[in-house]
């Protein structure tokens, strides 16, 4: 082996080590559940729903596939919220927003949810704020 050969070779075997390294990070950060999910039921959230004293969330227009709507989330809390759209038993990919200061404690997000392409229009809301996790169902259309 010439020396060039072992050079690429270290190099080779350091990549590996890092892709490694970088995958086991990744899946540990994102499978870690800090707190379980806790299950809401708002019914209209063109009204603001109240999921605790210091949280309420609302939708400013109602939500609509392959359209921009805006969310608003009223949290004392000193994070900014961040929202997950997902199906359940549906895989759509990554839908994850984070809201941002309007006035505080007021926090929005405009939200662009996916075009299902079974047409189903349940989705599920998990609101992180402040390492809670808050599920809401609501439906698009």
């Amino acid at each position: 082996m010439t020396k060039t050969q072992v050079k690429w070779g270290v190099i080779a075997f350091a990549l590996l080590v890092f892709a490694g390294i970088k995958f086991f990070a990744i899946s540990y950060f994102l499978n870690k559940n800090d707190a379980p999910t806790v299950m809401h039921h708002c019914g209209d959230l063109s009204q603001p729903c109240t999921l605790s004293p210091q949280l309420r969330v609302q939708f400013a227009e109602p939500p609509r596939h392959g359209q921009p709507f805006l969310v608003r989330v009223d949290s004392t809390g000193s994070l900014p919220p961040v929202g997950e759209f997902s199906m359940a038993d549906m895989e759509m990919g990554m839908a994850r927003f984070t809201f941002t200061a309007t006035t505080p404690p007021h926090w929005e997000a405009k939200i662009m949810l996916p075009v299902c392409v079974t047409g189903r229009q349940d989705w599920l809301m998990v609101l992180i704020v402040d390492g809670k996790r808050l599920q809401i169902p609501f439906t698009a259309h």
